[in-house]
C-alpha cells in the first residue's frame, strides 16, 4: 500500500509540474504520499529539476478540503 500511495504522490507531482495552471488536488493518502516525497529533499529537488525545469514547485498544504470534485478531475490530468 505504501509503494502505491508514493508512487500516486509522485504522479500527481509531476502532472502538477507538466501541466501548470491546472487546479488540481490530491486525496488525503496520495497527499500523505506527495508530503513524503517533499520531505525527502534530493529526491523533490530531483523531481523539480527534471519536470520543472529546474525550479523547485511549491506546496500550499494549508489549503482546505473541497468536495467539488477536485479529486476525481485530478485523476484525470494524471491519468
Amino acid at each position: 500500500l505504501a509503494e502505491r500511495i508514493l508512487g500516486q504522490g509522485i504522479a500527481y507531482l509531476v502532472t502538477a509540474m507538466e501541466k501548470p495552471g491546472n487546479d488540481m488536488g490530491p486525496g488525503f493518502e496520495v497527499d500523505q504520499g506527495v508530503h513524503q516525497i517533499i520531505l525527502d529533499t534530493p529526491v523533490y529537488f530531483a523531481l523539480c529539476a527534471a519536470y520543472n525545469g529546474g525550479h523547485y514547485k511549491h506546496h500550499a498544504p494549508l489549503i482546505q478540503r473541497r468536495r467539488d470534485g477536485i479529486v476525481l478531475r485530478t485523476a484525470d490530468l494524471i491519468a
